[in-house]
């Protein structure tokens, strides 16, 4: 008797599973039948959206622009980038240079992007948090400062094939004595005596 019953449990048991393994590849095909159509939407939206990066130039202030030369903190190294596919578009400052005769403590980093055929009006722009450093008197330093990632500004949506100029420059700057400078009034007008530089694509 024990022998007829453990049978029939495990007829039971084994027609149990088959059950339920039939109920859950059911599942399956319906669920992917169902998101088949949302992913494919959602793949030609992130196609559409897709960003050229080869749009994007990135470059220090520009020397040309109006009162460059009084800046006392000047950003002397800027690069960016992707390291992946997945990765953001990383805008650095690499190089600063202290052009004061004081010690600085502590900077802010803006950029400010702009049109690349129009260098005068700005599209966005932004700045760090209030960075520590150790900048001696005339020192000129490699840095590695995240400044901004460029698909978190609105233009990685614009989809108009505009290109783009991104300048970094140093808008705070606080000195050892306690002082503390900002560039409140940054970016400036390009120089009309450095154009010809500017199309020549040379330094004045």
């Amino acid at each position: 008797m024990r022998v007829t019953i453990d049978r029939q449990y495990q007829v039971k048991h084994a027609c149990g599973e088959e059950i339920m393994k039939r109920l859950s590849f059911g599942l399956m095909i319906m669920l992917a039948a169902c998101c088949a159509p949302l992913l494919e939407r959602d793949a030609q939206a992130q196609a559409e959206t897709r960003f050229n990066y080869g749009r994007l130039s990135l470059t220090m202030y520009l020397e040309w622009r109006l009162g460059y030369q009084s800046l006392p903190v000047r950003v002397v190294g800027a690069g960016g980038g992707k390291l992946g596919a997945n990765e953001p578009f990383k805008i650095l400052a690499t190089a600063l240079k202290n052009a004061t005769a004081k010690n600085v403590t502590a900077v802010k980093v803006s950029y400010f992007i702009f049109k690349t055929r129009d260098l005068a009006e700005v599209m966005d722009k932004g700045e760090t948090a209030l960075i520590q450093i150790d900048l001696h008197a005339n020192e000129t330093r490699r840095v590695w400062i995240h400044v901004h990632n460029f698909e978190d500004s609105p233009l990685f949506k614009n989809t108009s094939g505009d290109e783009y100029r991104i300048e970094v420059a140093v808008t705070e700057v606080h000195y050892i004595d306690g002082t503390i400078w900002r560039g409140t009034e940054l970016p400036q007008q390009i120089d009309p005596a450095k154009l010809p530089c500017i199309l020549a694509q040379r330094r004045c």
